[in-house]
């Protein structure tokens, strides 16, 4: 699928031209990717790293409920306002660590999303929500897609056949 993608994308940048892009984005991007090499003291991509997991583990374990999902997201939501201002690095090397763990923070946060979606347990996901034990009602024969816009998460239902004929 990773070949089909890829070409699917290089045909569509076929037909399309370039935008203008705005040097003052352009700099603002650069301030925010190179932000933790300019601090001295803080917190490092360990600490968070470790946090995350730590979150995940108690919010998002074997077994799952509403409640302990929405406070797994409020936590991973106060990281990113206290923590992640505070990341430092010393070189290039911490610099990339801290930037793949801001990645791990995104799709932590998307998996906590995704889990609440389910209403629903399943043999065949190896996914127990303690609040909803009925194991795959037909209302959870689905994909569930997410996607962000502006900051909000956008949750929705995906038929399994929405990709229609391969072919």
């Amino acid at each position: 699928t990773g070949y089909y993608a890829g070409r699917k994308a290089a045909d569509y940048c076929d037909t399309v031209a370039l935008g203008e892009v705005n040097p003052e984005d352009v700099k603002a991007e650069k301030k925010r990717l190179y932000a933790p090499l300019e601090r001295s003291e803080g917190v490092s991509w360990k600490e968070l790293n470790m946090a995350i997991s730590k979150a995940m583990q108690n919010y998002c374990g074997g077994v799952k409920c509403d409640a302990l999902l929405k406070e797994g997201l409020d936590l991973l939501h106060s990281y990113r306002e206290e923590i992640v201002p505070q990341l430092y690095c010393e070189n290039p090397h911490d610099l990339m660590r801290t930037h793949e763990v801001l990645d791990i923070l995104d799709v932590a946060e998307m998996i906590l999303h995704a889990c609440l979606m389910r209403k629903s347990s399943s043999k065949q996901l190896c996914f127990t929500r303690s609040d909803y034990p009925k194991m795959d009602p037909q209302s959870d024969h689905c994909h569930i897609a997410l996607h962000q816009e502006n900051g909000t998460v956008i949750e929705r239902r995906v038929p399994l056949d929405f990709f229609g004929d391969l072919q």
